[in-house]
């Protein structure tokens, strides 16, 4: 079963041996179990590995270039692609992405008008779009294509998501892999350590016995960071870019 927010909440508290109800308290702890959430898919999202992504589907109109992306999770771009599912005669076809700046650079001298018929595609969809760019305005992710459409069409964009996504998921929905629910919830115990208690601190002798067990668990946190830590590199060193491999067969010579 998926390990959910609520429960990746609950085994922090257990892995800082059950402490007192307000110390921390439970939005501490939930807030420290996002931050290490979001902290390990970021760092996924730089491996150069296409973790967690997504698709959406931008639909085009007539004479309007560009456009929303309406979905909250979205992150970085990967692909953009045409799509016409309904169209039986239709070929995925590639759009290159370009910087904004660099959208118009080095293109034929044609009216943006009369660039889509001079650009008609091979693909048998409507898309006559050959470079598109990305941008944020206002925390708004916008697409721009190029050039100006003149036929309504759809374009599929592929995407990494946010990180920041997990502050509006569900206490049950699960924001990582199992594998990798250790270490955020190892990491965000550390984090919690030097502010929880297991004893009230009204005295010399409880308090001394708080401080000897933030240390005690100082060292045993950071033995299980290390290996939890160990493990979650591994996973995340994939190979990128295209692969084929083929067995020695010694039997062909």
């Amino acid at each position: 079963m998926p390990i959910s927010i609520q429960d990746m909440t609950t085994n922090v508290r257990l892995r800082l041996g059950d402490p007192r109800a307000q110390a921390p308290n439970d939005q501490a702890v939930l807030n420290q179990v996002c931050t290490q959430v979001r902290n390990l898919k970021r760092f996924k999202r730089v491996t150069g590995n296409a973790w967690d992504f997504n698709d959406t589907t931008i639909q085009v109109v007539a004479n309007i270039d560009t456009y929303a992306i309406t979905p909250s999770d979205f992150g970085q771009a990967l692909a953009v692609t045409t799509f016409d599912p309904n169209n039986p005669a239709w070929i995925p076809r590639l759009i290159k992405i370009y910087e904004p700046q660099n959208l118009v650079l080095d293109i034929p001298a044609y009216t943006n008008k009369n660039a889509s018929w001079y650009y008609l595609p091979w693909d048998g969809s409507n898309c006559t779009a050959q470079r598109c760019a990305f941008y944020w305005r206002d925390n708004q992710a916008y697409i721009q294509f190029w050039p100006l459409p003149q036929l309504a069409c759809q374009y599929q964009i592929r995407y990494l998501q946010s990180a920041v996504g997990v502050n509006s998921m569900a206490l049950t929905q699960a924001p990582l892999i199992d594998d990798e629910a250790d270490l955020a919830e190892i990491r965000a115990a550390v984090s919690l350590l030097g502010m929880s208690e297991w004893y009230a601190p009204d005295s010399a002798e409880h308090r001394a016995i708080n401080t000897e067990k933030r240390r005690d668990l100082g060292m045993t946190l950071a033995n299980d960071e290390r290996e939890a830590a160990r493990l979650f590199e591994a996973i995340v060193r994939q190979p990128t870019g295209p692969r084929i491999y083929q067995r020695w067969n010694s039997t062909t010579i």
